[in-house]
């Protein structure tokens, strides 16, 4: 222990501990110091890290003791992009994730005994690579199943909708219905469309699906917080509807949110919009609520072919993937939200929507000198190596989902070719030129299960270990590194790394122990681990039972 903490300590020693956690290995975040025996909580604050005899010393009759028995402990996850509203909805639709065409008509075939007729049904997850052909599907296999009903499915990267007959007639959309800008309406060979729409296509069925009202919203928002204690994630950084907001501050008036909230603006709304939003959650004065990012959409996703390469998809040549933002529109608005003192994120998936953000950001640098505000891509998925200098030479935070990797690497290098995929899910070459990466899901697009990120980052495999060393090996991280992304980066992304992200005295007590030592392990053990308990603001908030 150094003589900086060593003294703390002994400066703490007059704040005697409520909670203390002792005989562990804690994982501190801290180069100086990485792993200590104990820690002790006073309120919702770290008050000193030290050897187990320093940190009994603080104990008092009252003090909880938790014998870590050699387990591991860390910072609470910090998941650094997810729709939180929409992971607990998905909670109580279809779940589509991995099933063919038959698992899916036997259950929506199960679900239309449980639903009135007229009334919507929906699920989220598909994936044609599950589908015979792995082409995509048609509104002709739901109409069979579910004539009278609506029907809209989510695929698995939540930009593209599959829908029967009765959700167009709904919608009014027909044969002679024009795709949107920055959308796709698939039509068949003889005009009439397909079921299958893309990008900004999806909110021509959306405007028209009853919308989730305060009630639904607090259900689904209960259910994703108790999601996330078992999970150990204490903060997130959340791109939802304005009704999410209501919930949030609905529950922080009732002491009832279990973790912090970075709560996002809307790229398409005016500066002054979202002015007022941020001063809405600014008068709450709080640390569980802040506002976040102003998240602005670039392209769609590599499994829809709508991320917007530079050159045609390898295996379909006639596209490019689409822009779903006006150019004009991107410049002018991002360097106006920068101006305004507003951190700006981007939705870029494809090389070419990954530039543009590039250069929106470098000409706000220009006009405002906005470094210090610590834009974001999103995702970064695919990105020519010779752009991540901007990302450092500009602060760019490269915010990114390594479940994706997980389940995307199958079909990722025959949409890409095997050169433009050296660019592919980079995490290793942004950390070795010194970019900041902040690691979340994307739930529900992926599960909310940290675990599934981490070990995607440094095995690069999927869940049964194939391909044998890992695809692109080279982009790999240390586990370390990836729990670092999972919690400390993630705290610098919203401007709140002197506060939280790591376990060290003057931090907020929000801290996980693990069922294994991850750190010593195989890695095949890191999907077998689980949360053992989870600290939030001091308490216990969630405790496994073996």
């Amino acid at each position: 222990m150094n003589i900086f903490l060593a003294f703390l300590s002994l400066f703490m020693v007059s704040q005697r501990a409520d909670l203390i956690l002792h005989n562990g290995k804690i994982m501190t975040m801290e180069k100086n110091i990485p792993y200590v025996e104990a820690v002790a909580i006073r309120h919702n604050k770290i008050i000193a890290i030290g050897s187990d005899e320093e940190i009994l010393n603080l104990k008092t009759r009252r003090t909880k003791i938790i014998d870590l028995k050699g387990r591991l402990a860390l910072p609470g996850f910090n998941d650094s992009h997810l729709h939180f509203l929409s992971g607990g909805k998905s909670l109580f639709i279809l779940d589509l994730n991995g099933k063919n065409e038959d698992q899916i008509a036997l259950l929506l075939k199960n679900k239309l005994k449980e639903v009135k007729p007229g009334e919507w049904i929906e699920g989220r997850g598909w994936d044609q690579f599950y589908f015979k052909g792995r082409k995509f599907p048609a509104k002709r296999f739901l109409d069979k199943i579910a004539p009278d009903n609506p029907v809209i499915f989510r695929r698995v990267c939540g930009h593209m909708i599959w829908v029967n007959s009765k959700a167009l007639e709904i919608a009014g959309i027909t044969k002679n219905t024009k795709s949107p800008e920055g959308g796709v309406i698939v039509k068949d060979r003889y005009g009439e469309p397909t079921g299958i729409l893309k990008e900004n296509a999806t909110d021509l069925i959306y405007k028209v699906m009853p919308e989730i009202n305060f009630v639904m919203a607090r259900k689904y928002i209960l259910k994703a917080l108790e999601e996330a204690k078992k999970y150990g994630i204490t903060s997130i950084q959340d791109n939802s509807s304005p009704v999410a907001l209501e919930v949030y501050k609905y529950l922080l008036k009732r002491n009832k949110l279990t973790l912090r909230i970075s709560f996002w603006g809307n790229f398409s709304k005016s500066v002054e919009e979202n002015l007022k939003v941020k001063r809405e959650i600014d008068r709450l004065n709080s640390k569980m609520l802040r506002f976040g990012l102003i998240k602005g959409f670039m392209d769609g996703s590599l499994g829809a072919r709508t991320a917007k390469m530079f050159v045609p998809y390898s295996d379909n040549p006639e596209t490019s993937g689409i822009f779903t933002i006006d150019l004009d529109e991107l410049f002018k608005k991002t360097i106006a939200f920068n101006k305004a003192g507003l951190q700006v994120g981007f939705h870029a998936i494809g090389d070419y929507a990954v530039w543009m953000a590039l250069k929106a950001f470098e000409a706000s640098d220009i006009v405002n000198h906005s470094r210090s505000l610590r834009n974001r891509i999103e995702h970064s998925q695919t990105v020519r190596l010779s752009d991540i200098d901007d990302y450092k030479r500009l602060n760019i935070i490269a915010s990114m989902q390594p479940s994706h990797m997980l389940y995307d690497y199958k079909w990722a290098e025959k949409r890409l070719g095997k050169e433009r995929s050296r660019g592919a899910y980079a995490w290793n070459s942004f950390e070795k030129k010194g970019v900041h990466v902040a690691f979340g899901t994307d739930w529900p697009i992926v599960p909310l299960n940290p675990m599934i990120g981490l070990y995607s980052s440094v095995t690069r495999t999927n869940f049964e270990g194939f391909p044998v060393g890992g695809w692109i090996p080279r982009e790999k991280i240390s586990l370390k590194q990836a729990l670092y992304n999972y919690t400390a980066e993630g705290a610098y992304a919203t401007f709140e790394e002197n506060v939280k992200g790591k376990i060290a005295p003057g931090m907020l007590a929000d801290i996980i122990v693990l069922s294994n030592d991850i750190t010593r392990l195989p890695y095949s053990e890191i999907l077998k681990t689980k949360v053992d308990l989870t600290i939030f603001d001091g308490k216990i908030i969630y405790k496994r039972y073996r």
